[in-house]
């Protein structure tokens, strides 16, 4: 019975209508006790895309009526990362590829000889960055502090600066990030709370700005959307709409795009497109290599991981708004059936 009753209770949960209401109760209270809109933000200090979030914000805050509180936090739960040398890895190259998309500065690349001496830091460059969040620092102060932890300025830094005065109680202040972070629902640094809602990152601040314009927060009527390049690619701007029995001319000696892809994620499904997409454009082999999903590898993922897409609006929200990526239904049925992976490049043509 509750197999049966679940997908209908979470695709209410996740519906726009319970959104939408929960929005308007929001405003409503925001109008009604005379409050500013506040965005809470945590950061990270090792986090490739706090970074990136950081130099982001000052556009926010000339271009909209809101405020910030700036959190924190020294660590992560975990059991939500189970590889996380490799998350560390793949997020620092794919900040930097964001960051050139909006001319965001880049991070250094980081020699894995120093992991550990940067990391035995940490604590000290995220007390120091907390404590000048405290003491009202400007934007450039803390991304200065930020870039000084990444360009492994480490005991220059520290030494020529004037340390926090109470160490004891900023730790604690850390800890207490933390676990305002999980309170509220979410577990990874560079997210933005605003109003029972998360936005994780640079490249998702677009469902942020479109619904402060839609909430009446622009500073001017001419305020647009700025965060939105990663949905302005015109070279794959077409749409997958059939498996034709014809094969796609490929450069067969080229290098293939592998694609490792999980049927049970929907963002596998977006990455298909784009991967076929881009297969197609430079007419190389696409070789996709189906992997089990985490749970069913023996993973141990957290329920409120595993429930993410429904609890968090705006995940939703950015497959929704890359619908026109999304391959249509009947056609992943197909592709739930096929059976010979490394071949589909030739199952597939672009329109």
């Amino acid at each position: 019975m509750i197999k049966t009753i679940q997908p209908y209770a979470l695709r209410l949960l996740s519906s726009n209508i319970v959104r939408d209401s929960k929005r308007k109760v929001f405003r409503l209270q925001r109008k009604l006790l005379k409050r500013s809109a506040r965005l809470t933000v945590f950061l990270k200090i090792d986090d490739p895309y706090s970074y990136l979030l950081l130099q982001a914000l000052p556009s926010l805050e000339r271009r909209f009526k809101v405020t910030f509180k700036l959190q924190v936090i020294s660590a992560v739960p975990e059991d939500m990362f189970p590889e996380p040398e490799l998350w560390a890895q793949h997020a620092l190259v794919d900040a930097n590829h964001v960051a050139s998309l909006y001319n965001l500065k880049r991070l250094p690349e980081r020699c894995s000889t120093q992991r550990l001496q940067c990391a035995k830091h940490n604590t000290a460059f995220a007390i120091y960055l907390q404590n000048k969040i405290n003491k009202h620092g400007s934007w450039q102060e803390l991304i200065d502090i930020v870039e000084a932890y990444w360009g492994q300025q480490h005991e220059h830094f520290l030494a020529s600066h004037e340390q926090a005065v109470d160490d004891v109680k900023l730790k604690s202040t850390l800890v207490k990030n933390n676990d305002a972070l999980t309170a509220l629902g979410h577990y990874l640094p560079a997210t933005l709370y605003f109003e029972g809602e998360w936005y994780w990152g640079v490249d998702r601040l677009f469902h942020l700005e479109q619904r402060l314009i839609i909430d009446d927060l622009a500073n001017t009527p001419t305020t647009a959307v700025v965060f939105d390049r990663s949905l302005q690619d015109s070279h794959f701007n077409s749409r997958v709409t059939a498996f034709p029995d014809n094969k796609q001319k490929v450069n067969t000696t080229a290098a293939p795009i592998e694609l490792f892809w999980s049927a049970r994620s929907p963002y596998s499904y977006i990455a298909l497109y784009k991967a076929i997409h881009a297969a197609n454009s430079y007419k190389v082999p696409l070789d996709v290599k189906p992997v089990l999903p985490m749970m069913m590898r023996g993973l141990n993922v957290p329920r409120k991981k595993a429930l993410y897409i429904f609890w968090i609006p705006s995940a939703k929200h950015n497959i929704l708004v890359l619908s026109m990526v999304l391959l249509p239904i009947h056609l992943a049925r197909r592709l739930s059936g096929v059976t010979h992976y490394s071949t589909l490049q030739d199952k597939i043509i672009v329109t």
